[in-house]
């Protein structure tokens, strides 16, 4: 599922620079007279539609599988299925309102331009527009797919082996109460490199500890923390 997510990902990417492409080109082409936009349209774009269009299809196909893989996944279902729709009304607007546009007016000439070139001048632009906010919306919705399954508390990362592992601690602290215990602590190191050494007594116990039972107190095994 990895690879095909980062190929939805990429696919939906490359197919989306060309469509904001457009709509960063926008303002400026409305402004000019139909002989340049013509051009443009002629010699510019055909590139495009080679490269993003093949993109496009791509990432339409590639995302409705993986909108098939995760479906029991509910978080990432509901952002997946909102790409995969997104891509999908993207990839529709081409044909409807872009696709007409360029049959009509490819193979057309400056002088042959009819007079109401600008209502099909604005229908490309303006359907390119929203295919670019569309597919920006997708891209989003996918990245939004993969950050809900990562774990963001100690909860969700309960199924995850390695991430609830506890630190090691160099020395039990919950020991370290008062001074006399520390004191009692350092004895029994001597006591174990030493054992010609007095054995170490704890003299002030908690009423019902080991020690006022009359059993011995074994601290823990020092050498091996």
């Amino acid at each position: 599922m990895k690879v095909l997510r980062f190929l939805v990902i990429m696919l939906t990417a490359l197919s989306m620079s060309a469509a904001v492409a457009h709509l960063l080109e926008m303002p400026a082409k409305l402004n000019y007279d139909g002989a340049l936009w013509l051009k443009l349209l002629q010699t510019l774009y055909p590139t495009f539609g080679k490269v993003s269009g093949v993109c496009e299809i791509g990432a339409v196909i590639a995302c409705l599988a993986l909108v098939a893989v995760v479906r029991k996944r509910r978080r990432a279902f509901r952002w997946t299925l909102l790409a995969a729709s997104c891509l999908a009304a993207t990839h529709a607007i081409f044909w409807i309102w872009v696709a007409p546009v360029n049959t009509a007016l490819v193979p057309l000439s400056p002088e042959t331009l009819p007079a109401n070139w600008e209502r099909w001048r604005d229908q490309w632009e303006f359907a390119h527009a929203a295919r670019a906010i569309l597919q920006i919306v997708a891209l989003a919705a996918l990245v939004v797919s993969v950050l809900t399954e990562l774990p963001t508390t100690a909860r969700d990362s309960e199924e995850r082996p390695g991430l609830n592992e506890p630190l090691p601690r160099p020395f039990p602290t919950s020991l370290i109460q008062s001074d006399e215990n520390v004191r009692f602590m350092t004895s029994w190191v001597s006591y174990l490199r030493d054992r010609t050494a007095p054995r170490p007594q704890l003299c002030n116990r908690s009423p019902g500890s080991p020690g006022d039972r009359g059993e011995a107190i074994t601290p823990p095994d020092i050498l091996n923390i």
